[in-house]
């Protein structure tokens, strides 16, 4: 609501701080529409990866960040190089190719079992992700910044800012309502119709409220207590699977966003010329 309310208010305003203009200018708009598909696939999977990681395949919190580590070496190394690259070639194929590489890489999450072995099963994902990630970023980045005057670079960089922001809250907000329903479906669903235990049936009930995690179930008996340990592992799989599957699904249409919008500078200028 504050939110709309601030475009209203925009729309009106005698020098407003943030001219809408500027989202008639294809490359500006197009770019920040990539942003917002792109980072809400970026930040909502990497999210409930590392839940996952700690609550169901019983990383450690510190094993859990050292897993995505990798990412950030690949930012690191291969960003500068993927600009240098855009700025020679215009940035629509990396715009286009990164966050695809990148959704391919998230995918590449549904291989990861309850066990989520590192070598085999996460870090593959983990490395095709981060390519991908680091063939978007700078190119996007710049595109933005090119795209308008340098007087309005400021404004621009902040949009753009703003944009990563409120596309990482709107994916974990909304992933995390489909996960949460997805994981209390499943898990009645492997729990079947045969009844359970007033102790089992609170355990069920306290792990629907904290979706991705296996409940404790030390007080139940024996029979129950494993019952209830493989429904709420097999919901929390099936629940993650389902969310990282959404979140490459949103940087894969980033990606398409880009291939359709976005226009090389060079060709623009031979357009018009």
């Amino acid at each position: 609501a504050c939110f709309a309310l601030f475009l209203f208010y925009e729309t009106r305003a005698r020098h407003p701080m943030l001219d809408l203009g500027l989202f008639k200018i294809r490359n500006f708009s197009v770019a920040n529409l990539t942003t917002l598909a792109t980072y809400a696939g970026l930040i909502g999977g990497l999210f409930f990866v590392g839940l996952y990681l700690q609550q169901v395949a019983g990383y450690t919190p510190l094993q859990a960040g050292l897993a995505t580590t990798p990412i950030s070496l690949l930012l690191f190394f291969l960003s500068p190089r993927f600009g240098r690259f855009a700025s020679g070639t215009g940035p629509r194929l990396p715009m286009t190719a990164g966050p695809i590489v990148g959704g391919l890489g998230l995918l590449l999450m549904l291989r990861v079992g309850t066990s989520a072995d590192y070598p085999t099963e996460v870090l593959p994902a983990i490395f095709v992700f981060g390519l991908g990630l680091a063939a978007t970023v700078a190119p996007l980045t710049a595109s933005v910044l090119d795209a308008v005057q340098e007087r309005r670079v400021g404004i621009a960089s902040g949009v753009n800012n703003g944009g990563t922001e409120v596309a990482g809250l709107l994916a974990i907000a909304v992933l995390g309502a489909v996960i949460s329903a997805h994981f209390g479906a499943r898990l009645d669903s492997e729990l079947g119709g045969r009844p359970l235990g007033p102790a089992a049936a609170h355990s069920v009930s306290k792990a629907k409220e904290q979706p991705l995690a296996v409940p404790k179930t030390g007080q139940l008996a024996a029979p129950e207590a494993a019952r209830v340990r493989s429904a709420s592992t097999s919901a929390s799989t099936s629940a993650f699977h389902l969310g990282v599957l959404i979140a490459a699904l949103l940087m894969i249409a980033g990606g398409v966003t880009s291939g359709f919008g976005i226009q090389d500078p060079r060709r623009v200028r031979s357009r018009v010329a």
